[in-house]
């Protein structure tokens, strides 16, 4: 049972397992940390025990935002992507701001004095296609390590009705800087109007993306399709497999409204990639969005693909 977690993403580090995300929804930025793999977990009481970075308080801003997305270790210092929901009067992910949080790994973690946040980066109506809603924005980064050896995070764009958008801001300076280029910087990503997740695996030098492909060209909001990508420097990117989508005889429209095969994580074991995914399946789901099953899958022999 871990009291006190919402978005979290798990790691090992010196031996002890961290659960890094926020308190609850749109609330602090905390880090719990467990001695016995898992079994109790720390509270996060302060800023010398894990609470890292406060929010406004009565639900005034900040009010952090994220996704159990990747925690990256590079040239010293761990990384790990949030938002912050500025302004919530704005319709959907139009007040969202970016922003990656990152500290030492060779300090006390669980010491928010050793953390850091970039600047955070508004996402502009300027920036939307003709046609867009004026939900679009971005939320979900995804912290990764560019070819370069440059930190990037790579964010979903809800971009509706239009989908495989995505964003890349530029991380620098060991992770003060943020910045992105509209001009440049919006990626034709495959799955990119949902959550994603994006590891690089050093053994093919390659990284590999699990998302939620769009099969059908006229509804965005797809989730009934999970697939595996693989790319070579974050910006093309080339089906390797599909991995689940649905069975259940139902019309293409049902089905995509029912069943989401989403939210997926994975890790890479010696040959093979494990992941899970967030299940939403049957008739009796109320919306694709509301998961009723938690589903294991493992890639044998990834690489081949």
């Amino acid at each position: 049972e871990i009291d006190g977690m919402y978005w979290g993403t798990l790691f090992v580090h010196n031996h002890k397992l961290y659960i890094l995300g926020n308190a609850a929804a749109m609330s602090h930025i905390v880090l719990l940390e467990s001695e016995d793999k898992g079994k109790t977990w720390s509270k996060p009481t302060d800023e010398n025990h894990g609470l890292l970075f406060r929010d406004g308080g009565s639900k005034q801003a900040p009010r952090y935002h994220g996704a159990p997305t990747p925690v990256v270790f590079h040239n010293g210092r761990i990384y790990r992507a949030f938002e912050n929901n500025e302004d919530n009067t704005l319709k959907g992910m139009r007040g969202y701001r970016t922003f990656v949080i990152s500290a030492p790994i060779s300090s006390n973690l669980m010491e928010a004095k050793n953390w850091i946040k970039s600047n955070e980066l508004s996402f502009s109506g300027a920036w939307d296609r003709p046609g867009s809603y004026p939900t679009t924005g971005w939320i979900e980064g995804n912290a990764v390590v560019a070819p370069d050896g440059s930190i990037k995070n790579i964010l979903r764009v809800n971009s509706t009705p239009f989908y495989d958008r995505g964003a890349m801001v530029h991380i620098q300076n060991d992770g003060q800087s943020a910045t992105f280029n509209p001009r440049t910087d919006f990626l034709n990503l495959p799955g990119a109007q949902s959550k994603f997740q994006i590891k690089f695996d050093s053994v093919s030098n390659l990284y590999w993306m699990m998302t939620n492909n769009n099969t059908n060209l006229k509804i965005a909001n797809q989730r009934n399709v999970l697939s595996l990508y693989v790319s070579r420097d974050l910006t093309d990117w080339h089906h390797a497999k599909t991995l689940m989508e649905d069975n259940q005889n139902f019309s293409e429209e049902k089905s995509i409204e029912k069943t989401g095969f989403q939210y997926p994580d994975f890790i890479f074991d010696e040959e093979q990639i494990l992941y899970l995914s967030r299940t939403a399946y049957g008739e009796e789901v109320p919306r694709q969005h509301d998961s009723n099953y938690i589903t294991f899958g493992r890639v044998k022999n990834f690489r081949n693909y």
